[in-house]
């Protein structure tokens, strides 16, 4: 037949009668499946300092989403699940959290007329991928401190005596 009926992700094999199909899985990313503080400190040009400040900035954006998906959820708001999910979606593919992007990505498909029950389930996956996630960055700002450099004028307490007594070292 010239033009067969192709199955939608709104069908399923029991027939319109039964529950949707879940979502299809998203493909994962080759070697990226865990945080990677090499690639985020590159994706931070190198700046340490930078990189502290962009995973406080993701804990803040994050935190927020979590908390807009939770309520949207609630209140069996769909396209607000979508809109919290995709907005974490693209917050953790910046940071290289590959688990934590993929969980918001198959809660954003599956936030979808009958399919909220799928859709809790599915938060409670992203919660804990979440809590992973801000777990090792809180190590990669531990790392960066360490790495990083002291700010401006912040050289110690004898660098900076010895300039005030005229020994500039």
């Amino acid at each position: 037949m010239l033009f067969e009926r192709t199955q939608s992700p709104h069908d399923n094999a029991a027939g319109d009668n039964g529950p949707p199909a879940p979502p299809p899985e998203p493909q994962p990313q080759p070697q990226d499946d865990v945080l990677n503080y090499d690639v985020l400190l590159e994706n931070c040009l190198g700046d340490a300092s930078l990189l502290i400040s962009v995973v406080a900035q993701f804990e803040q954006q994050a935190r927020t989403d979590l908390h807009n998906i939770l309520r949207a959820l609630a209140g069996a708001d769909i396209d607000g699940v979508r809109a919290a999910a995709h907005s974490l979606k693209g917050a953790a593919g910046y940071l290289t959290a590959q688990r934590l992007r993929s969980a918001a990505q198959r809660l954003e498909l599956a936030a979808r007329p009958g399919w909220m029950k799928l859709a809790n389930q599915l938060a409670t996956e992203l919660v804990r991928q979440l809590q992973d996630c801000l777990g090792r960055l809180r190590e990669f700002v531990e790392r960066a401190k360490s790495e990083s450099p002291p700010p401006i004028g912040a050289s110690g307490a004898d660098a900076d005596s010895a300039v005030a007594k005229g020994n500039p070292g």
